[in-house]
């Protein structure tokens, strides 16, 4: 009965309307369709699945535990939470930026 009640306060508690903010950053330059700030911020952290093991990576897959998420939710820092651990790559900086470029042309033409 413990298990069913903390369930069903988790949903209440991450089923709020999401931020403009982050609901904007997944439309843009995430496939991620996520309905509540948990399960986007998860989404974009995390991903959908571990493509190093498809590939046989052997290095070690950098996880967000769903803990530091929900405490961002809670604090309702999350847009920022998660901007702070995205990739800080040149690669990745690159592939939004390319991404804005498209939107860009699809927007002008």
């Amino acid at each position: 009965m413990k298990k069913i009640l903390l369930i069903l306060l988790t949903n209440l508690l991450f089923s709020a309307t999401p931020s403009v903010e982050l609901k904007t950053y997944q439309a843009k330059y995430s496939l991620c369709h996520g309905k509540s700030d948990y399960q986007i911020a998860t989404c974009l952290l995390n991903g959908n699945l571990n493509y190093a093991a498809f590939r046989g990576d052997r290095a070690s897959y950098r996880k967000i535990s769903s803990k530091k998420i929900s405490k961002a939710v809670r604090k309702g820092n999350i847009y920022n939470f998660t901007l702070s651990k995205m990739p800080k790559t040149r690669r990745y900086k690159g592939l939004k930026a390319y991404a804005d470029f498209l939107y860009a042309l699809r927007k002008n033409y």
